[in-house]
């Protein structure tokens, strides 16, 4: 999925730009009416440095949030493409407050910050080539009428690695959110651009085994933040987070859906 004239820049940069960027950024809130639907955060090809607009730092994720954030809830589930493994989605809640308790007064009562990331291995699953599977969308279910902030974090500043099995360690690749907006369709969907309020979209490129040979099996955490005025549902909900493979190289067009938390 990545042209000719952003593949020379990656390869003939690798030496002189690492993985995450040095600059702070903040959240972008993300329109709720009119156009564009999507905002752009740094779309391809990649520009270097790393533009800051929708980007995080900070040497963990609860860092790059700032103060007064906790962790509510936290899970990871298999991605199970065509009955093969493809790899794994992590998915977690973090909010305002103190110990476990969430604030429910105050400026930032019932704000809530919905993040995922994924994690892709090599494993061929459509059963007529040996193609990785490819995730270039990262859709999820939020509240409808509620205005919604988005951003991402690409791993720690110091000491993370492109390699790792941990999510709070890994680094994405020489790959960065392009794009954010309130839509459930990705790119090359049909209806690509089309307004959907009731989800918000973050175009992550991710791919452990591209054919290019220029690959990235960890997307970053991608954010969204909302306030959810009675709080989340309990347990992760089905189809809530939606994998999109948008087939740029040409892949296999595909939507597997998946189990996430989400507001009450």
């Amino acid at each position: 999925m990545k042209l000719a004239t952003w593949k020379s820049m990656l390869i003939s940069g690798a030496a002189a730009f690492c993985c995450v960027p040095a600059a702070q950024a903040g959240w972008v809130t993300v329109s709720n009416s009119g156009t564009p639907v999507l905002s752009t955060c740094n779309p391809k090809p990649y520009t270097f440095p790393t533009p800051s607009t929708c980007l995080l730092t900070g040497n963990s994720l609860l860092a790059a949030l700032g103060t007064g954030i906790i962790l509510k809830v936290s899970a990871s589930s298999p991605i199970v493409v065509a009955g093969v493994t493809v790899g794994t989605l992590y998915d977690r809640v973090y909010c305002y407050g103190i110990g476990t308790t969430c604030s429910t007064v105050g400026v930032n009562a019932n704000t809530y910050i919905l993040a995922a990331r994924v994690h892709l291995n090599t494993n061929p699953w459509n059963g007529h080539n040996l193609d990785a599977f490819e995730v270039d969308d990262i859709i999820r279910r939020i509240r409808n009428g509620v205005s919604a902030d988005s951003a991402y974090w690409v791993g720690p500043d110091t000491g993370g690695s492109t390699t790792t099995a941990n999510p709070d360690l890994a680094l994405s690749s020489y790959s960065w959110l392009q794009y954010t907006g309130k839509t459930q369709y990705g790119v090359w969907d049909p209806l690509v651009g089309t307004r959907d309020n009731n989800y918000i979209d973050h175009r992550y490129w991710t791919n452990a085994g591209d054919p290019d040979g220029i690959s990235s099996e960890w997307s970053g955490w991608v954010l969204a933040k909302q306030v959810c005025v009675s709080g989340l549902q309990s347990g992760q909900a089905n189809f809530t987070i939606k994998l999109w493979a948008g087939g740029e190289e040409p892949e296999d067009h595909y939507t597997q859906w998946m189990p996430g938390y989400r507001c009450a």
